[in-house]
C-alpha cells in the first residue's frame, strides 16, 4: 500500500471503528462548519458549503461502505489497519483539493458516488501496479494538473484520474527509454496504425519483463496525444488495452477502460475513439453532470451519445481485448532475447507541448 513522510493522523480523519467521521472534509480543508453532529443543511449555507456538505457525505458513505467497521481487529493489526485507512483516504482528500483548487468557484458541481468508486479503485490497482509512494504520485498530479487549463478536464475528472492513471516510476520512464516512447508517439501522430501494433508486438513478445507500470507510462502518451489535438489513439488505446489485460486480467482492462473513457467524457479532439470504452453509467453521468452546470451544448452532445449508445458493442470490444489477450505460450518466453524497448526512433517533428494545449470545447457561457 502506499506510503508518505506526513499523513493526516487517523484520529483526526477516522472514528475507533475506522469509519470517516462525518464533516471530516471540512477539517481537512480548514474549513469552519456546523458541529459534527448536525446533519440538516440550513437554509442560510451558500452553495458552496452545501456542495462541500454533499461531497463530503459521499466519500464517506463510498468509502465506510468499500471498508466496513473494524470490529474483529485488535492490538498491531488493527493500528496498521487504521494507519492503511488513513493514508488511502488522505491521498483521496488530497486529490480532491486539488481538483477544487483548479475548479472555479461557479464551475464546482456534487461529487458523483461513482466518481468516488473509481478514484478507490485506482488507488488499489495502483498499489498492486508497485506504486507505493503518495508523495510522488501527488505531486506528479500536482504539477501537470497545474499547468492543465481545460477546466472542462478539470470539471468532469475532479479526482485527476486522468494523471493519476497515467503517473509511473522514473525506473520504468528510463528502462522504456525516450527514444522507444518516441517511436510510438510518431507512429500515433501519423495515424500508422500498423506501425502502433508493431511497436506493442514487440512489448507483447516479452511481456514477463515489461516492468509493472509500463501501461501507465503509455497513457501518459495517450494523455499527451489527446491534449495535442489527435493521432490514432483508437489503435494505440485498443493496443494498450491487451497488453494491460495480459499483465493484470480484468483489473487491467477496467483501469485503461476508465482512463479511456475519462476522457471521452471531455470532449475534445479525435475523443470518439475512445467510445467503445465507454458504459452507459459512464454517459448517464457526463450527461448529469453537463445538466448540473447548464451547459446546453454539452447536454446535447451526450444526449446523441446516449441514444446511440449499442450496450452489445461496447461488451464485444471487451470480448475482442480479451481474446487477443491470450497468446500462444510460444509468445510467452520469460527469456529476453532483445529488449522489446530497443526500437530505432523514426525522425520527425517535435511534438505539441502535452501542457500547451487546451480542449476544443471550453465551457461556454
Amino acid at each position: 500500500m502506499f506510503s508518505a513522510s506526513k499523513i493526516t493522523p487517523a484520529s483526526r480523519l477516522l472514528c475507533e471503528k475506522g469509519l470517516v467521521k462525518r464533516h471530516s472534509l471540512f477539517s481537512y480543508l480548514g474549513i469552519e462548519t456546523i458541529a459534527a453532529d448536525e446533519d440538516i443543511p440550513t437554509t442560510n449555507e451558500p452553495r458552496e458549503t452545501l456542495l462541500l456538505r454533499h461531497d463530503d457525505a459521499v466519500i464517506r458513505d463510498v468509502f465506510n461502505a468499500r471498508h466496513g467497521a473494524l470490529d474483529l481487529m485488535n492490538g498491531a493489526v488493527r493500528a496498521a489497519e487504521l494507519n492503511r485507512r488513513a493514508t488511502s483516504l488522505d491521498l483521496i482528500y488530497r486529490l480532491y483539493a486539488l481538483g477544487r483548487s483548479q475548479t472555479p468557484v461557479e464551475l464546482r458541481r456534487a461529487l458523483q458516488s461513482s466518481e468516488m468508486e473509481m478514484v478507490m479503485s485506482a488507488i488499489k490497482r495502483l498499489s498492486l501496479m508497485g506504486q507505493n509512494s503518495i508523495e510522488a504520485l501527488v505531486g506528479y498530479c500536482e504539477a501537470n494538473a497545474g499547468r492543465d487549463v481545460d477546466l472542462l478536464a478539470h470539471v468532469m475528472d475532479p479526482f485527476q484520474l486522468r494523471y493519476l492513471l497515467s503517473y509511473c516510476s522514473e525506473a520504468t520512464r528510463e528502462r522504456v527509454g525516450s527514444a522507444a516512447l518516441d517511436t510510438l508517439r510518431v507512429a500515433c501522430q501519423r495515424k500508422d496504425a500498423a506501425a502502433v501494433r508493431s511497436w506493442f508486438q514487440a512489448i507483447r513478445r516479452t511481456l514477463k519483463n515489461v516492468p509493472l507500470d509500463f501501461p501507465q507510462l503509455v497513457r501518459g502518451v495517450i494523455l499527451e496525444l489527446w491534449q495535442a489535438g489527435g493521432g490514432d489513439l483508437g489503435t494505440v488505446s485498443t493496443e494498450l488495452a491487451v497488453v494491460d489485460t495480459q499483465l493484470f486480467s480484468e483489473l487491467g482492462w477496467e483501469t485503461t477502460r476508465a482512463f479511456c473513457a475519462q476522457l471521452r467524457r471531455v470532449t475534445g479532439p479525435g475523443c470518439e475513439a475512445f467510445d467503445g470504452f465507454l458504459t452507459d453509467e459512464d454517459i448517464d453521468s457526463a450527461l448529469t453532470i453537463s445538466e448540473e452546470l447548464r451547459q446546453a451544448e454539452l447536454v446535447t452532445h451526450f444526449q446523441k451519445l446516449a441514444s446511440s449508445y449499442n450496450t452489445m458493442a461496447h461488451r464485444e470490444v471487451k470480448r475482442t481485448i480479451f481474446a487477443r489477450a491470450q497468446l500462444p505460450k510460444a509468445e510467452e518466453s520469460p527469456y529476453r532475447t532483445t529488449s522489446p524497448f530497443a526500437v530505432a526512433p523514426t525522425p520527425a517533428a517535435k511534438t505539441k507541448s502535452i501542457y500547451s494545449s487546451v480542449s476544443a470545447y471550453p465551457f461556454r457561457s
